[in-house]
């Protein structure tokens, strides 16, 4: 069974990232998933933050270098804190500019 992804550089951009997100719901073998470098913007950062906050076997998730900007991060953030059986560990969000708004999601998750 697949539970590494690596779909970096793919340059997908929102497009993919519906789609991404759509699996995502459905998923519970997927434990590392890199999304970084697709041009994946707060619009598609959306769909991924749906996906993941009913997945509950993420624990590694790279969405660095899109611009999501720093609402997008804190999207992303929210969502694993919406389910209670998550078991991320790491979100990777470089190139995000850590604003007052993230900070504050960040103390949150």
């Amino acid at each position: 069974m697949l539970k590494h992804l690596n779909l970096s550089w793919n340059g997908f951009g929102d497009e993919g990232a519906v789609a991404i997100g759509e699996a995502l719901r459905n998923n519970t073998i997927l434990v590392w998933l890199d999304v970084s470098h697709n041009r994946i913007t707060i619009e598609g950062i959306k769909f991924l933050a749906k996906g993941v906050e009913g997945n509950e076997g993420i624990k590694f998730f790279n969405v660095a270098h899109n611009p999501i900007t720093s609402a997008g991060g804190c999207q992303i953030l929210e969502s694993f804190g919406k389910n209670s059986s998550t078991v991320i560990e790491t979100v990777d969000i470089t190139n995000v500019r850590v604003d007052e708004e993230l900070w504050s999601c960040i103390k949150r998750s």
